[in-house]
């Protein structure tokens, strides 16, 4: 009888060590990449390009598009719109290959806040201000972005100040009406996997250096090309058209290649 004691303790013990070898290999397995919701939520760290709608009568279309920068960690988001309007965000897994976003943010006229859906390469979903149902927003993900700031009345000048995210480029240059031959872009700090070019008189990265005077009468439209020389010497150009000088322009838009 003790023997048979002795046997059956034996194999409990063996058998309460498998368990909780399993039940370790187990956890070890389904935590990887989790996050607190119980799974990984779709990456949204990088560039987007971004576009909104307006419903209202009187302010009703289709705004954009804006340049978005988002930073992720984990669960939580931070953005700047065009280098201007931050905000704050949670991103949770959804169904399929989708993860939930929900963002907010403030300006000098209010608060708004967008939900929605994300993939690897888009998002979109519906956004309110100051509580109030306003339209829809949506964003896509692109290799390379410029975006074109035009500022018509500076005293004598005209100002354009250029950002450009690029991956992979070796050089950025600029040309157009009213422009003195090829000016080169910097090459600043990266942002979110993205390398980050500006115009500088100076050569340094500073906003107060991003800027291309014109001191000359401007005619209208106004052509300014972009171009991207990548690291293998290929080159890929995007121009965009400015047709008055009524108001400060913002063109973002998706570099072709």
């Amino acid at each position: 009888m003790q023997k048979d004691n002795a046997i059956r303790a034996e194999i409990l013990r063996y058998l309460l060590i498998f368990f909780i070898v399993i039940g370790g290999f187990i956890a070890i397995v389904g935590s990887g990449g989790e996050d607190e919701s119980g799974c990984t939520p779709i990456d949204v760290n990088g560039v987007w390009e971004l576009y909104y709608t307006k419903t209202k009568v009187g302010i009703a279309g289709t705004f954009g598009p804006f340049l978005a920068v988002f930073e992720q960690s984990g669960n939580d988001i931070t953005f700047t719109i065009d280098d201007k309007e931050g905000g704050v965000g949670t991103i949770v897994c959804g169904q399929f290959d989708t993860s939930d976003i929900a963002l907010s943010w403030t300006d000098a006229e209010g608060s708004y806040t967008g939900t929605g859906i994300v993939n690897s390469f888009s998002m979109n979903g519906d956004w309110e201000a100051d509580g109030d149902p306003v339209g829809t927003w949506r964003a896509e993900k692109g290799d390379a972005f410029a975006t074109l700031y035009y500022l018509p009345d500076q005293g004598d000048l005209k100002i354009l100040s250029i950002d450009v995210y690029t991956k992979d480029a070796d050089r950025v240059y600029i040309t157009g009406d009213h422009i003195d031959g090829e000016v080169e872009l910097q090459n600043c700090d990266a942002v979110q996997g993205y390398q980050y070019w500006q115009i500088s008189d100076s050569g340094e990265c500073t906003p107060a250096d991003n800027r291309y005077d014109i001191e000359e009468a401007v005619t209208f439209p106004l052509y300014i090309t972009v171009h991207v020389v990548n690291e293998s010497g290929g080159e890929t150009e995007d121009t965009v058209r400015i047709n008055g000088d009524e108001a400060i322009y913002t063109y973002p838009y998706e570099l072709n290649g």
